[in-house]
């Protein structure tokens, strides 16, 4: 004897269609612009993409009001993510772009919506229940998020593509779970997987940013000092100093301008400068420490802005302890910070040459 299974005409009836075979997300007018001072990236600039907003009317049911039954709507994105956060949801690449990914919303037409995608499964995003219409509706679009900054000056104004040819970010789905449908109990039923795609678009990048017009390595010729007029120095912030020079950091042209040098804007509100010991990168200590090749021990070297905001007199830690704000100068684009150093004793003193390194990195608010 042969048994054969098979399924009810009626279990055809148990899926719930969507009106679209796949969705496309888009930019408005295919361009994101963004605007920013070069490291100001919190917040993140993002603009909304379109996707699609049914209301009401998305996935649609064929089922009698006796057997409508619970449904779930899932989702999963299969790009790769970046390990940045935007308002608390993943950022995923897009292939090729290091600067710029996306941020997936998917909800009901009642709230805007986000789903924290943390893998390439499936991920319930809302359930609904047996209505009166046998509709639901779906809200569905993205956030193109620029994440991430070029170090160096972009002309202003010029449009780079973020994304050169359609992209598959995902897939959208919805599964029935039906109860107590007659003989065969509970029952299930899904969708084929609607695929969700990323429409090409380009990038309007304004970034501002300073130009150096100080050498980019700058020499401070310290005078000689004997070890008596060292020993006994007034102290300061606990090491007796004396003074040994003097420099300063000129910038200029801070904004965005086009490659022939044409002004656009400035979004620059702060310009600040951190600087590390080039002889111990991990010292985060208030000097910095003498290089391999120089004679004098229980020596290092103090730097102090000469004016400036309130910590002026502070003076500057090493490494990551030292970010500080700048004499910037918005309306007139421009930076000039005069520089003090100074020897400090750290140790008992062996007399002899006196060397030091710092390492200046600029960043911009």
């Amino acid at each position: 004897m042969v048994l054969m299974v098979g399924l009810a005409k009626a279990d055809s009836e148990y899926r719930i269609p969507s009106k679209r075979n796949s969705i496309s997300l888009t930019i408005p007018g295919g361009i994101h612009e963004v605007a920013k001072a070069r490291d100001n990236w919190s917040p993140l600039p993002a603009i909304r993409g379109n996707g699609v907003n049914q209301d009401g009317s998305f996935f649609g049911r064929h089922e009698s009001p006796a057997q409508r039954p619970t449904s779930i709507i899932e989702a999963k994105v299969i790009l790769e993510p970046t390990g940045y956060i935007y308002n608390g949801l993943p950022i995923f690449k897009i292939p090729g772009n290091d600067y710029v990914g996306i941020v997936l919303y998917v909800g009901d037409t009642r709230a805007e919506k986000g789903v924290n995608f943390t893998n390439k499964n499936w991920q319930e995003v809302f359930k609904f229940g047996g209505n009166s219409s046998g509709y639901q509706g779906l809200n569905l679009f993205f956030r193109s998020v620029m994440y991430a900054s070029p170090q160096e000056r972009i002309p202003g104004q010029q449009i780079e593509p973020a994304l050169t040819s359609r992209l598959l970010v995902g897939y959208i789905r919805s599964r029935a779970i039906y109860a107590n449908v007659g003989k065969n109990g509970i029952r299930n039923g899904v969708t084929a997987d609607i695929p969700i795609y990323l429409e090409p678009y380009g990038m309007k990048y304004t970034i501002s940013t300073c130009t150096m017009t100080s050498p980019q390595n700058i020499t401070v010729q310290m005078p000689k000092i004997s070890k008596s007029s060292l020993d006994n120095a007034p102290v300061n912030r606990g090491l007796p100093e004396v003074y040994a020079g003097i420099f300063e950091l000129k910038l200029n042209q801070c904004g965005a301008y086009t490659r022939n040098e044409k002004f656009l804007r400035n979004d620059i509100s702060r310009v600040l400068i951190t600087f590390t010991d080039a002889t111990d990168p991990s010292n985060t200590g208030s000097y910095l420490k003498l290089t391999p090749d120089s004679m004098a021990r229980g020596v290092g070297i103090r730097i102090y802005p000469v004016d400036g905001p309130f910590w002026q007199y502070q003076g500057w830690w090493v490494g990551l302890n030292s970010l500080k704000g700048l004499n910037y100068d918005a309306n007139n684009r421009n930076v000039l910070q005069r520089f003090i150093v100074k020897y400090a004793k750290t140790g008992d003193i062996t007399p002899g040459t006196v060397n030091a390194t710092a390492t200046f990195t600029f960043s911009y608010q």
